[in-house]
């Protein structure tokens, strides 16, 4: 158990310092030099996998993501662990207002997918929340992010279901509501998931 709460722990590291607004793909090792060497496990995850295609262009404004990460035994070279990992922003100040400030992940809360083939439900692991604030020197007003953080494991025949999907909408639940995402997706996020499926985790 110890060696998972690490394990997610620097999962959570490697996305948060990577907070942008890019479609690219990208895919990084969990790994530093204070990992375990002798670990069986290889971890690896991707970032800036942003949901919406409308994403500040110079990295301004953070910009909610859901990207995937695996855990792989370097033994057998099977997947041990698969799931998503949610950055939920919400945005206060200027012209933005919301009536609560985190949608407030609970343990537990469910995260609902819907794919060409299937609606998926999974369920929160490990919620935490963060916030940003900064001044806005052109509305002249203190602009705060709110950050949502939750991991979301997920079976490997429907992470295969949502890489192979040509349509999107996802509806995440939490204390405070509910935030949906379902247009102006940004059209980068679903081959991504494709391309991390057929590198990491098909045939394992």
């Amino acid at each position: 158990m110890e060696k998972v709460i690490k394990l997610f722990s620097a999962l959570f590291l490697v996305v948060v310092v990577t907070i942008g607004c890019t479609a690219s793909y990208n895919v990084k090792t969990v790994a530093d030099e204070f990992s375990d060497p002798n670990s069986a496990l290889i971890t690896k995850m991707m970032t800036d996998n942003f949901i919406n295609s409308y994403a500040d262009p110079l990295k301004l404004v953070p910009a909610s993501q859901l990207n995937a990460y695996v855990m792989v035994n370097k033994n057998t070279n099977k997947v041990e662990e698969l799931g998503l990992f949610l950055i939920n922003v919400r945005h206060s100040g200027g012209m933005m207002r919301v009536s609560n400030s985190w949608l407030n992940i609970r343990e537990g809360d469910e995260m609902i997918i819907l794919t060409d083939t299937k609606r998926i439900v999974l369920y929160a692991k490990r919620p935490r929340i963060d916030s940003r604030t900064s001044y806005n020197s052109v509305t002249r007003s203190i602009d705060t992010d709110y950050f949502d953080y939750a991991f979301y494991p997920i079976q490997k025949d429907d992470f295969k279901a949502l890489a192979t999907s040509q349509t999107f909408k996802l509806k995440v639940q939490g204390q405070n509501g509910v935030d949906v995402y379902k247009d102006q997706i940004n059209a980068g996020l679903l081959p991504n998931f494709l391309k991390f499926y057929q590198e990491e985790i098909e045939g394992k």
